[in-house]
């Protein structure tokens, strides 16, 4: 316990030090903060910031929820939304945006009375699924942002997000043939742990459905986009007017960095991300954007989380099991 807290404590030190370094060279203004006018206009932008986020989660839930019934667990929705907004919370000082997985995995384990791998495992396919959307729609937004801004100055990192989605995009299209499912990954249940090869399986049956994969990655897709909203708007309530297809060009990458679990909460990490990629766009303003886009999202996190983890909570006798849905 002892030694997790030093790593924590460690890991908080880094995110601190980014953001200190980022003030320091003149990247980054907290001051900046008090020169949004409080105003309409601007509290109605804030609003549809919030609503971004918010409606986000609850396609992240929905994806979920698929990804569950693939493995025949019929959980209220009402049970999945609350896990994904407590994972929100917690991922707010957790290392990464992966923490958040973490604290539903967690839960997840207490909650459910059998078949947890199973559950486990349509946890992991649901961040696989996640990442891998998040890679496609920056490869998009980077040819979107290619073809409509003149001038774009090249950096290699804007290619890696377009490689990163062709290797998913071959890797899931392998995966889902039946020369996979018969041949390959049967022989790696062999070899495998019996608690990872239960995670393997779960997986293998997500493949299996490929209409589903489909789906999911439409959902994550369409969460991806009103993220990128959010801080489309961010930079606008500053006054920042960089284009729209510019964002989907660069927001993505920042957002995939920011999932690296360095720093709690990828605090300093997004912040440093946006600074370099809006700076390649000829913007100094990436640090501040990314904070404020950061500071809206836990206040989605907060205000919809708290609520979400006491009402789990308080059911301490709720369990789940495949097909069923146990009250004591």
């Amino acid at each position: 316990m002892l030694k997790q807290g030093f790593r924590y404590f460690g890991q908080l030190s880094v995110g601190a030090a980014i953001i200190w370094y980022l003030i320091h060279i003149n990247k980054l203004s907290l001051g900046r903060f008090l020169e949004i006018v409080p105003s309409a206009g601007n509290t109605f932008l804030i609003i549809v910031s919030a609503l971004c986020v918010f409606l986000g989660l609850i396609l992240m839930a929905i994806r979920l929820r698929l990804f569950l019934r693939l493995q025949d667990f019929e959980i209220p929705f009402a049970a999945i939304l609350n896990l994904t907004l407590i994972g929100s919370l917690v991922g707010t000082i957790l290392p990464g945006p992966v923490g958040g997985d973490v604290a539903k995995g967690g839960f997840l384990w207490m909650k459910v009375s059998s078949g947890r791998g199973a559950a486990i495992g349509a946890l992991l396919v649901d961040r696989v699924v996640g990442l891998y959307s998040l890679l496609l729609l920056g490869a998009f937004g980077m040819l979107i942002m290619l073809a409509t801004s003149k001038n774009v100055p090249m950096n290699m990192v804007f290619f890696l997000i377009p490689i990163g989605a062709i290797l998913g995009a071959i890797f899931l299209a392998v995966g889902s043939t039946e020369f996979a499912r018969t041949r390959i990954f049967p022989g790696l249940l062999i070899i495998l742990p019996t608690r990872v090869s239960s995670f393997v399986e779960a997986c293998l049956r997500c493949l299996a459905q490929p209409w589903d994969i489909l789906y999911a990655i439409a959902l994550s897709l369409m969460n991806h986009v009103l993220v990128v909203v959010s801080f489309v708007v961010a930079a606008r309530l500053i006054g920042n007017s960089l284009p729209i297809s510019q964002h989907f060009g660069i927001d993505p990458i920042a957002m995939t960095l920011n999932a690296i679990p360095i720093t709690p909460g990828g605090i300093g990490v997004a912040e440093a991300s946006f600074s370099f990629l809006f700076q390649v766009l000829g913007s100094g303003d990436g640090a501040f954007i990314g904070l404020l886009g950061r500071s809206i999202q836990y206040f989605v996190f907060i205000i919809a989380g708290v609520p979400a983890l006491l009402s789990v909570l308080a059911k301490t006798g709720q369990k789940f099991s495949r097909e069923t849905v146990l009250e004591e």
